[in-house]
């Protein structure tokens, strides 16, 4: 179900208000908690995911939604799982970001791609902002090879005690 809610949060020719966004993405983390990282936690698996609230509050408060609403149903949506015990943000500037979609040959642009550099340095400032006031969260600089930012990402995994 999540991943299918996010294919539809992509489509760039349904047209929709930033709250929808927020609903929808909201949905999309309920159905992934549930689904999938509640069952892995309770058997005893470690989780490591790509989807986290905390892209909701970037992104959609980049689009103008107010934050206390984002963290409150972000709340409700993940419930204990709403802090993760680590937060990795790999930091890229977003004109590297396009670089490096246009230069793999990307899939078409999607709903998000389209909103431009000014709306993506908002994501990415939020991001940092949110980063730099948790203490379970680390930026890692990702403009580099993507060798050389697991050897930066991996120092810092063992360092913290989450590698050997």
């Amino acid at each position: 179900m999540s991943e299918n809610i996010r294919t539809l949060l992509k489509d760039k020719t349904i047209p929709r208000a930033p709250q929808t966004n927020l609903f929808l993405f909201s949905a999309a983390r309920a159905d992934l908690i549930e689904t999938i990282v509640r069952p892995a936690v309770e058997s005893g698996t470690n989780v490591v995911s790509d989807r986290c609230w905390v892209s909701t509050m970037a992104y959609q408060h980049a689009e103008g939604v107010d934050a206390g609403h984002i963290e409150q149903l972000s709340q409700l949506a993940t419930k204990e799982f709403y802090e993760p015990d680590l937060l990795i943000f790999l930091d890229v500037e977003p004109a590297l970001c396009r670089k490096r979609l246009s230069a793999r040959g990307g899939a078409e642009a999607d709903f998000f791609d389209l909103k431009g550099e000014d709306y993506f340095n908002r994501v990415r400032s939020a991001y940092q902002n949110h980063v730099k006031n948790h203490i379970n969260c680390i930026t890692v600089d990702g403009s580099g090879t993507p060798e050389a930012v697991w050897e930066v990402l991996q120092k810092e995994l063992e360092t913290r005690g989450e590698m050997s």
